[in-house]
């Protein structure tokens, strides 16, 4: 039975706490306007902070802390898995500011004997897990052939790290290794710096997509970051993205074949080009001089065709180009997938690395095997997870950087929601005004 502890009620019983969804197609000043919160919170922010609020993907849910008169005292958006806006009130007044995402990254693992035809339907059945069972038939589409490789009595084993978030998966599912074994055939799938590696080390499947800028045209003057503390002004900044800089009118073009799916110009990104490929993947071309006058909302692009040049329009501070590459809606580093060159197989240089970490993850996989076997692992349905997550909406980012915003040096107004088991939710709170 679920139930609802309550500290420091007096404030709490005057408030509510509200999860909604980012709608498709919300702006940033729209959300403003919808919640009655003054555009100056957009206005007024910097620059970095501006683009942030268009890397909201469409579908990511968000907390909201209201009192009685509907008024917001409180409110988290996740931008990617790592940070996150909070905009809040004090004495009548409101800020915005990035700080991170708080979770617990908890290692998992999965084995079961497959004892139906479809991959999907196994894993589904043995997990009541509809978001994972696609996760394993995604990890393992580079290396098994689902028609010829998969018979009955195989073992499937997974070896992840999934982060939680008040008690439940928050973001993606982060592959270690998978095994299917079938008969005496072992196939693995490794994930090595944001890549698939079969056990030999060879790349099992790249992204396609290649540098948008020619080579030796450009130098990376930003690189991707979810979280990093910017010591001088005392604040968490992301950049989703990296930056290559060049000249301006030097051609931009596109990463991949795709479809484009935004054209236009923003406060933010100014002219801007977004590109959908395959699998899930988007790039975005940001702050160009001009993009090319027949891309239009649905227009079908070549991997290799001109759509724009460098420029410095929107919040720039000089020529660049802002790329941006998105899987399922989400930033992922653009270095760790899109090429120059296609990788056919590991470096030399990483090849002893990535041999330690295979062996270790190997070893983990057969001793998973053989306590399922034995009877010592029974695979169960999943249930919620009972661990103590913790995520806290306040001004304060962090422990080390918690005396960072002047205006406010002791006085602090902070919600806490705590998940200690699967059967209780404990809300505790601080509050001086």
């Amino acid at each position: 039975m679920r139930y609802l502890l309550l500290i420091f009620p007096t404030f709490l019983l005057s408030s509510s706490i509200q999860l909604q969804t980012w709608k498709e197609g919300e702006t940033f000043l729209g959300f403003l306007e919808s919640e009655k919160l003054p555009f100056s919170l957009y206005y007024d922010a910097d620059d970095d902070d501006k683009k942030l609020t268009e890397d909201i993907y469409s579908g990511v849910t968000y907390y909201v802390l209201k009192d009685l008169n509907g008024t917001s005292r409180q409110i988290l958006i996740p931008v990617g898995d790592e940070i996150q806006i909070h905009i809040y009130r004090y004495k009548e007044k409101y800020f915005l500011e990035a700080i991170p995402i708080e979770y617990q990254q908890v290692e998992e693992q999965f084995v079961t004997k497959i004892l139906e035809e479809s991959l999907y339907e196994n894993v589904k059945s043995a997990t009541q897990s509809h978001s994972f069972a696609q996760f394993v038939v995604k990890a393992l589409e580079p290396r098994i052939n689902f028609r010829t490789d998969i018979h009955r009595g195989s073992m499937l084993s997974v070896l992840y790290k999934r982060n939680y978030r008040l008690g439940t998966p928050f973001g993606g599912v982060n592959l270690k290794m998978a095994m299917l074994k079938s008969g005496n055939r072992e196939m693995f799938v490794i994930k090595h710096f944001g890549r698939l590696y079969n056990f030999k080390g060879e790349v099992l499947k790249d992204s396609g997509l290649t540098s948008p800028i020619k080579k030796g045209k450009f130098r990376i003057s930003s690189r991707f970051t979810n979280k990093r503390w910017h010591p001088i002004l005392r604040k968490y900044r992301a950049h989703l993205g990296i930056d290559l800089a060049a000249r301006t009118g030097t051609p931009i073009y596109s990463s991949g074949d795709g479809t484009v799916v935004f054209v236009g110009t923003t406060r933010g990104y100014g002219n801007l080009v977004k590109v959908w490929h395959t699998d899930g993947y988007m790039t975005l071309y940001a702050h160009m001089n001009r993009y090319m006058s027949h891309l239009r909302f649905g227009s079908r692009v070549k991997k290799g065709e001109q759509i724009g040049t460098v420029g410095s329009t929107g919040l720039s501070t000089g020529p660049h180009l802002h790329f941006g590459l998105y899987k399922d809606g989400k930033a992922i580093n653009p270095e760790n997938l899109v090429t120059i060159e296609f990788k056919e197989k590991i470096s030399k240089n990483e090849w002893y690395g990535f041999k330690e970490k295979r062996d270790r993850l190997k070893e983990q996989v057969e001793t998973l095997i053989t306590d399922y076997k034995s009877g010592r692992i029974l695979v169960a349905k999943y249930e919620p997870i009972k661990l103590k997550c913790e995520t806290t909406i306040t001004n304060i980012a962090s422990a080390d950087s918690s005396n960072y915003i002047d205006f406010i040096p002791e006085e602090r107004s902070a919600l806490k929601f705590t998940s200690s088991d699967s059967d209780s939710l404990e809300l505790s709170e601080e509050y001086w005004e």
